[in-house]
């Protein structure tokens, strides 16, 4: 008997280390992370504002929408959240979103990073710019320009960063413009009879921009494209409108955002009367993400208008 229950023991021990093995082979570890946003740094490259603050501050009923795409070791998007600011942070210490979660050790994330104004209706987004497409998978995602001008709210910021974050107790974020922004003057808007509007028009559109992942590696945000042969210079960067406004001051600014280009395709149109005139502008060098571009309409004098070839404002 006493032989036996020695069996017994000894058979529930060895029963209860397998078991614990089997157990201790499942077992996910997982950590703490918090996931911050510094909005400052969307407007840190562009460094001329006629006024202080005016890109930073938005006008009523327009946010700054923050959101953040978590995607697991497949690209699948796994969590997320979204917040709105009233306006850009100046300082990179003013955190703009924190978002805590917990990530299991050993997996492979990509976390995506967008920023965009749009408008609201008490929560519900009423208006935007951009339109976020198939952000289920990472491969699939897109955001589309959805066609409108904007002015400086159409500024998209993004950031996309991949890595073993559950190693980590805080990942930072500082989000960048996808695109250059122009500072157009209007000079002497009131020197042409009947004349109804001024354009800056693009033979290219903004089409979209999409993450381009290397296995276990590094990634890139691209942007793309489109053009449209039906009419050369069909797609609107710019417009002064006379018709619906009028200027007391003889000198009118604005900013305006646009996709990276190359080969930088532009002109002028100017409705007299309802007849259109064609002036083209020279740009010899490519457009970059960040850079900042100082562009000129002389009303009085069009040989006089200019498009600043440096990339930069240098005042």
């Amino acid at each position: 008997m006493e032989n036996l229950r020695k069996y017994i023991l000894i058979i529930l021990t060895t029963v209860a280390m397998l078991f614990l093995s089997c157990t201790n082979e499942s077992i996910t570890v997982t950590n703490q992370v918090s996931f911050v946003v510094h909005t400052s740094s969307i407007l840190s490259s562009f460094t001329y504002l006629e006024n202080h603050g005016e890109l930073y501050e938005l006008e009523d009923g327009y946010y700054l929408r923050v959101r953040l795409l978590i995607y697991d070791e497949d690209n699948n998007y796994i969590d997320g959240y979204t917040w709105y600011e009233t306006e850009y942070q100046q300082e990179w210490g003013n955190v703009s979103l924190m978002y805590p979660v917990t990530l299991s050790e050993k997996i492979w994330y990509s976390v995506l990073v967008l920023t965009d104004v749009v408008k609201m209706d008490g929560d519900d987004v009423k208006f935007e710019y951009w339109t976020l497409s198939d952000e289920n998978s990472l491969p699939d995602l897109r955001v589309t320009d959805a066609g409108y001008i904007g002015n400086q709210n159409k500024i998209l910021g993004a950031e996309l960063q991949r890595g073993y974050f559950a190693d980590y107790g805080r990942v930072d974020f500082e989000p960048v413009p996808m695109g250059a922004l122009l500072y157009v003057m209007f000079k002497n808007v009131n020197s042409i009879e009947n004349l109804n509007y001024v354009d800056i028009r693009s033979y290219y559109y903004n089409d979209y921009f999409e993450a381009y992942l290397y296995e276990g590696g590094p990634s890139e945000l691209r942007t793309e494209l489109k053009y449209n042969d039906e009419y050369y210079y069909n797609y609107r960067l710019a417009r002064l409108n006379l018709v619906d406004y009028t200027y007391s001051a003889s000198d009118v600014y604005s900013y305006y955002f646009i996709f990276p280009q190359e080969s930088p395709d532009f002109c002028w149109v100017l409705d007299v009367a309802g007849e259109d005139s064609l002036w083209p502008i020279s740009v010899p060098d490519p457009i970059n993400s960040g850079d900042e571009w100082y562009v000129e309409i002389d009303l009085s004098s069009m040989e006089n208008s200019m498009f600043n070839v440096t990339g930069q404002i240098n005042y």
